[in-house]
């Protein structure tokens, strides 16, 4: 018996040791409940690089993206540049007796003279006219440079006066008047008191034109 006893205390011994063991794999166990483990620290996140990219610029062009666009400046509404030289004035212009013809370079007009080789001959002339351009002061002016003078035939006639008619150097102003209207402003005070209407009409003008102002 005596030789038992260390055998039986040195089991037990053993037995305190297994227990031991076992009881602290069972503490270690999370799923066990707690165990007063210290726990694992949450893994740090890195920061966020910046993207360039981010965020997306807006599709579209400037104008899209509520950008007012650049362009020309507007144009002033119901203003147009005056027409230069004689391009408003080319065509036919009539008065009574007179038939003026613009053209781009000059005119050429027509006056109908009635008898002017005696009144006993009852020879009807016909003065042609040549006019040139001046469109050095703003307002074109055309000059009388020139006379032609024919009866009815077309030969060349002589007439017994020239008083009442233009002279080379004689001339006048052109200005719109109406719509198919222009006016003849006189240049020199011979042409201003031998002048009659100083309206001339082409042919679109209306009625009241071609009757009260150019006599037509």
């Amino acid at each position: 018996m005596r030789v038992r006893q260390p055998l039986t205390a040195a089991s037990a011994v053993m037995a305190l040791g297994l227990w031991l063991t076992v009881m602290s794999v069972v503490l270690r166990d999370p799923g066990t409940g707690d165990s007063g483990a210290v726990p694992t620290p949450p893994r740090a996140v890195a920061p966020a690089r910046h993207d360039p990219t981010w965020p997306p610029e807006p599709s579209g062009s400037p104008t899209e993206v509520g950008r007012t666009p650049v362009g020309p400046a507007p144009t002033m509404v119901g203003r147009t540049p005056a027409p230069a030289g004689l391009a408003p004035y080319a065509g036919t212009w009539r008065a009574h007796g007179s038939e003026l013809t613009i053209g781009p370079d000059g005119a050429t007009e027509v006056l109908r003279l009635g008898p002017c080789r005696g009144l006993s001959a009852g020879i009807d002339c016909v003065a042609t006219a040549t006019l040139r351009a001046d469109l050095s002061k703003g307002e074109p002016e055309l000059v009388y440079t020139g006379f032609r003078y024919t009866d009815g035939s077309g030969a060349v006639v002589v007439p017994d006066s020239l008083e009442g008619l233009p002279v080379a150097g004689d001339g006048y102003r052109l200005r719109v008047f109406a719509p198919g209207v222009i006016e003849l402003v006189p240049l020199t005070p011979h042409l201003r008191q031998i002048m009659g209407t100083p309206y001339r009409c082409a042919a679109g003008a209306n009625e009241y034109a071609h009757q009260r102002l150019c006599n037509a």
